[in-house]
This record gives structure tokens, C-alpha cells and sequence, in this order.
């Protein structure tokens, strides 16, 4: 990866983890499961996966210490999900409807790790009462986001070779 390559993910980074921290938090429609960490880290398409699993295990815990959650939660959770998305997207023609299909899937997944290691972590989340809307909703919304923000994060980011 190259400084121009770095630079520009840290820069992404730091934006979606602002937008979401602050927000997308006061905004009732947008649950606090709506993860652009994961849409960015996914689309940012052609990076290297290690450098993408730092910064995946990173923002989770950024988001870990500016929450109320167990630290290390988050990170874990992102590191498993985004793992698996990146194998994922891996072995596809990744496109602009593939890669929103592997956000939602991603998306879906994190719901449904974090609704049981929050559960096994005593925070509460299979409890509520709208895990439905929560289940079909987020996924939908990180697929729609993930579509607007596809092509230009594609322009902006350097055609490093997947290794």
C-alpha cells in the first residue's frame, strides 16, 4: 500500500466513524447497527486484506471506547465479519450490485453476531422489541449506502492488486 492509499482509508475512516458516533446516533431511524466502518472497509475494493483487518479491529475498538459496550466487542465482531466479507468479495466478480449484496450480507451477519455475543456479554441487545425491523432495515439501508458510495471511493483509492 502506498502513503497516497493509506492516507485516503484513515481519512475515510475518521469520517465514517464521526458520522456515526455522532449523527447517525441521534437519528431515530438509523440504528446504532448501521456500520459504514464495514461498507467502507468493503468497498473500498482492491487493498490488501491484512491492512483492511487492522483498520476493521481498529474502528471496532475506537467505537468500543467511545461507547458503553465491553471493550473489544465491537473489534472482534468487525474483525469476523469483515473477514469473511473480504473472502467473500474475494471470489466474485465484484460489481456494483455484488458488492452491495456482500454489504448486506455482511451487515446481516454483524446483526446477528452482535445480538448473540451482546447476549453472551450481558448488554441486552436480543431482548428488544425490534429486532425484526432492526434485521431487515440495516442491511438494506448498508446495501443502499454502500451503492451510493461505491464508484467514488473506487476513483479515489489506488488499483493495489488483492494479496
Amino acid at each position: 500500500m502506498n502513503s497516497r492509499t493509506i492516507g485516503l482509508t484513515l481519512v475515510f475512516l475518521m469520517g465514517a466513524l464521526l458520522i456515526q458516533t455522532t449523527l447517525l446516533a441521534r437519528l431515530e431511524w438509523f440504528s446504532p447497527e448501521l456500520v459504514l466502518t464495514i461498507l467502507l472497509v468493503v468497498a473500498l475494493g482492491p487493498i490488501r486484506r491484512v491492512p483492511m483487518l487492522v483498520i476493521a479491529f481498529g474502528s471496532g475498538l475506537i467505537i468500543d471506547l467511545l461507547g458503553s459496550l465491553v471493550i473489544g466487542m465491537r473489534a472482534l465482531i468487525y474483525t469476523v465479519v469483515i473477514y469473511l466479507a473480504l473472502r467473500v468479495r474475494d471470489r466474485l466478480d465484484i460489481g456494483l450490485i455484488g458488492m452491495a449484496v456482500t454489504v448486506a450480507g455482511a451487515s446481516l451477519l454483524f446483526l446477528a453476531l452482535f445480538f448473540v455475543v451482546g447476549t453472551l456479554f450481558d448488554q441486552g441487545t436480543v431482548i428488544s422489541s425490534d429486532i425484526g425491523r432492526r434485521a431487515i432495515v440495516v442491511p438494506l439501508l448498508d446495501a443502499a449506502i454502500a451503492a451510493a458510495i461505491y464508484g467514488p471511493l473506487q476513483n479515489l483509492v489506488t488499483t493495489e492488486t488483492i494479496t
